[in-house]
């Protein structure tokens, strides 16, 4: 296996790569090893790895359930296998599951949502890039998917248009001269210009449920998801004090309530007596915080109640449906914003335009 021991040199000296790829496969041919094979495990010097079968070997992969670390060799410390239940299937080793990235397994390339289910017929976006992921889960390559082309490395050919050009395209600009925009976990607060066009400020890094997202007409009420869609900001409040926003500010009491119940169903109560639903001054999320005006025109009952803006919590970023911020970032961003203020609510950039 001489081989592969020249091909794992090789690819060790950067910017030769490729040269290493060739070389491992000339010497196969040279040493008379099968190079047509599909692909077979190998054991060298006590440790196992996987021949491709083209003068290449397996590695920052799962073959088999079995990882083969960067540079190339099992480590059995990582075995892994496929897992389902009724809402999807995901990968696991141990404790351990992929969340929002990306995982080769047996030679294809699959990705894992936030909720670490294996994502199937849908595009989805990284940076300014998309690609799709077929009904097996396993991403397209040199195809064509919804007319638009797909290419070897999955990567479609087709650019997104600029963020910019969907916040000012949006319906919501029409409403309102303030955006939030949340896609995925960056924030962004946008401006309009007095000639109309849209700037943005800085983005923050956020939090947001724990199983994802969902649509704001299907979602129920503990699926611990936030709501996708355009929703005004109704008013500020918290447990300390105006930091310094001009929005309407209120101030939390001991009988402060965000009401479950059905005739109170997502409304700010004050309250002597118990109220089910959030006792609001229980939570330091709330130091400071937003109202996102998810199921309120109208009120759905069991839909979900209390969609915040807030501080992060402390030892995590997701939440039961918010979105959350740093507390520094959160009192930066209130600073900023004024009555009349809308949230974007997007898992994916390309969303921006449907709102």
């Amino acid at each position: 296996m001489i081989s592969r021991s020249i091909v794992y040199i090789l690819d060790k000296v950067k910017g030769i790569g490729i040269l290493a790829l060739c070389v491992g496969f000339l010497f196969s041919l040279l040493l008379g090893e099968n190079v047509s094979a599909a692909g077979s495990w190998t054991k060298t010097d006590g440790r196992w790895w996987y021949d491709n079968g083209d003068g290449t070997y397996a590695k920052g992969e799962y073959i088999d359930g079995y990882w083969l670390d960067s540079s190339g060799w099992y480590d059995s410390a990582w075995n892994g296998s496929w897992k389902h239940n009724s809402k999807g299937w995901w990968f696991q080793s141990g404790s351990w599951y992929p969340t929002s990235s990306w995982l080769k397994v047996d030679g294809k390339w699959y990705y894992f949502e936030s909720s670490g289910y294996m994502a199937t017929s849908k595009w989805i976006e990284i940076g300014d890039d998309r690609y799709y992921l077929t009904e097996s889960g396993a991403m397209a390559v040199s195809t064509t998917v919804d007319g638009l082309e797909v290419d070897a490395s999955g990567r479609c050919t087709t650019k997104l248009p600029a963020i910019q050009e969907l916040v000012s395209g949006s319906e919501t600009a029409k409403k309102t001269s303030q955006i939030i925009t949340v896609v995925g976990h960056e924030l962004t607060l946008w401006q309009k210009q007095e000639d109309g066009s849209w700037t943005a400020g800085d983005t923050y890094y956020c939090g947001f449920g724990e199983n994802g997202f969902s649509n704001a007409e299907t979602r129920v009420m503990g699926d611990k998801t936030t709501p996708k869609g355009s929703f005004p900001l109704t008013y500020a409040f918290g447990k300390a004090e105006n930091p310094g926003t001009s929005m309407t500010y209120r101030s939390i009491t001991p009988y402060s309530y965000l009401s479950s119940e059905r005739d109170t169903y997502n409304t700010w109560v004050e309250s002597e007596t118990y109220v089910i639903g959030e006792h609001l001054t229980d939570y330091y999320q709330y130091k400071y915080a937003v109202n996102i005006g998810f199921n309120i025109d109208p009120v759905v009952y069991g839909r979900g109640a209390g969609i915040f803006l807030h501080c992060k919590s402390t030892g995590h970023w997701y939440t039961s449906g918010c979105v959350s911020l740093e507390e520094s970032d959160m009192v930066t961003v209130l600073k900023q914003l004024k009555d009349g203020a809308y949230m974007i609510i997007v898992e994916y950039k390309s969303e921006l335009k449907n709102y």
